[in-house]
């Protein structure tokens, strides 16, 4: 009896040395595969656990995506002559956000959703809007911007939707803005708030406040001159920090484009008007020798409301973009006036070979503040 007690009592006791031996042995199996950044899998195969904040520590946080897929090209000739065509290797450039968070997947799956449209319609043939004699297809670029502010990662890609239309030039005109921006510490996405704060305010409120007051004003100078429908509003949740560490917001017009614009707000100065309409300033500039004169005045053509468009440069070197209301081409019928370059020299029509017409502003000291147009091109 007492020997049966005894070997209960040993079997029991090798049974908790055992288990306690294998706990131990877990125990530094973990800290190992810990350590090392590995794990088991259902498979019972190993697996990289990955704790850097990049997915790919060799490349930058952002790089251009490697969306392998054929070439396009579209020839805006009918004899589809090399020098006139496009590209979409070229013109179809996103970013890859190198950056290891499920946001960041979220948002390179939607880039590649973009990207992927965009290719698909690049370079179809479009229902005609320029007569029988043209053919229409669609061209658009891809491209983007970056902008690191200390923690702050801005990605801005831009749309544009040109059209090619074969013998008749390049016609439309649509800029379309993407803003993402990452908080590097948390990997997640930047709040208003917290890219408020970076930039001086007190709150994303306060710079949503300041905005819709901007926006209200801009709608009433507009409306009391009969000029609203070219300002779309501002663009709800389309922020970014640009390369001054000032912070950004996007608003869109409607003229003969349909265009997205990014507007700096700071917290000490009031936003400043896209429009002003200086019909005072243009009808006496001829008036005195002391008062600014136009030098040269020129327009584009071959596409549909290029005549409403006009290209001023001015005795002190300011180049203005000019949009008339459709009414007429002549002061009184001015719908916006838009200061686009400084120091400009001199401007002159820049042809293809086709009857698009672009107008180019040169300078030896050309200072270019607005490249939005794509009409109208710069040169130092």
């Amino acid at each position: 009896m007492e020997n049966n007690k005894g070997s209960k009592f040993l079997v029991k006791f090798l049974v908790f040395i055992i288990v306690i031996l294998l706990i131990v042995i877990s125990g530094g199996i973990g800290w190992y595969f810990g350590k090392e950044g590995k794990l088991f899998n259902n498979n019972n195969t190993v697996e990289e656990v990955k704790t850097s904040k990049k997915i790919d520590e060799s490349k930058d946080w952002v790089y251009n995506a490697e969306y392998i897929k054929e070439n396009k090209k579209i020839y805006a000739d009918s004899a589809k002559t090399e020098k006139y065509a496009v590209n979409s290797d070229k013109d179809l450039v996103v970013p890859y956000i190198n950056i290891n968070s499920e946001y960041a997947k979220t948002v390179n799956n939607t880039i590649k959703s973009l990207y992927d449209n965009y290719y698909l319609k690049y370079g179809s043939e479009k229902i005609d809007s320029y007569g029988d004699e043209y053919k229409n297809y669609y061209h658009y670029t891809l491209n983007y911007e970056t902008h690191l502010n200390d923690n702050i990662l801005s990605v801005i890609i831009k749309l544009q939707d040109m059209d090619i239309v074969v013998d008749g030039g390049t016609g439309g005109g649509i800029i379309t803005l993407y803003t993402y921006n990452f908080n590097l510490d948390t990997l997640n996405e930047a709040t208003l708030d917290e890219m408020a704060i970076k930039c001086g305010f007190t709150s994303g409120q306060e710079v949503i406040s300041k905005i819709r007051e901007w926006e209200d004003k801009q709608f009433q100078y507009l409306k009391n001159d009969n000029s609203a429908d070219i300002f779309n509003g501002i663009q709800n949740d389309k922020y970014f920090i640009d390369e001054n560490g000032k912070l950004n917001f996007i608003y869109k017009t409607s003229t003969s484009s349909t265009l997205d614009h990014a507007q700096p707000v700071e917290k000490d100065k009031e936003i400043e008007f896209f429009y002003k309409k200086e019909t005072n300033v243009i009808a006496n500039e001829s008036n005195s020798n002391n008062e600014n004169k136009i030098v040269k005045s020129l327009s584009p053509s071959g596409w549909a409301g290029s005549s409403m468009q006009q290209v001023r440069l001015y005795s002190n070197g300011e180049v203005y973009h000019i949009v008339y209301n459709g009414e007429g081409t002549t002061d009184d019928c001015i719908a916006a006036k838009e200061l686009i370059a400084q120091n400009a020299e001199d401007i002159q029509e820049k042809t293809n070979g086709q009857a698009f017409e672009k107008i180019l502003v040169k300078g030896k000291n050309l200072k270019v503040l607005n490249t939005e147009t794509n009409w109208i091109e710069f040169e130092k």
